[in-house]
């Protein structure tokens, strides 16, 4: 719940740093299997459950979430990256 919480306060103040960590720790700690779908997906999700489609800025949520992990500095895999402007343009 913690998580859920996370990334929803993190939609909701346009900061998902902390969200991204909280998700990052929690798959560490909850499964052996290291594969995973990327953070982008898993916040777009948890915001479409929780808010609504038509409450969402796909743009603001991208410039966020790309913002979030240049400043987390971590080395991010291929899967965690953002979506090319390509593909924002296409959603």
């Amino acid at each position: 719940q913690s998580v859920v919480a996370a990334v929803l306060d993190g939609l909701l103040s346009n900061d998902l740093s902390d969200a991204i960590r909280r998700l990052a720790a929690w798959r560490e700690s909850t499964c052996g299997n290291k594969r995973y779908y990327s953070y982008y997906r898993d916040i777009l999700f948890l915001a479409m459950a929780a808010l609504g489609e038509q409450n969402i800025d796909f743009l603001a949520l991208q410039r966020e979430y790309t913002r979030a992990l240049d400043q987390l500095g971590t080395e991010t895999r291929p899967q965690d990256l953002p979506p090319s402007t390509t593909a924002a343009c296409c959603r």
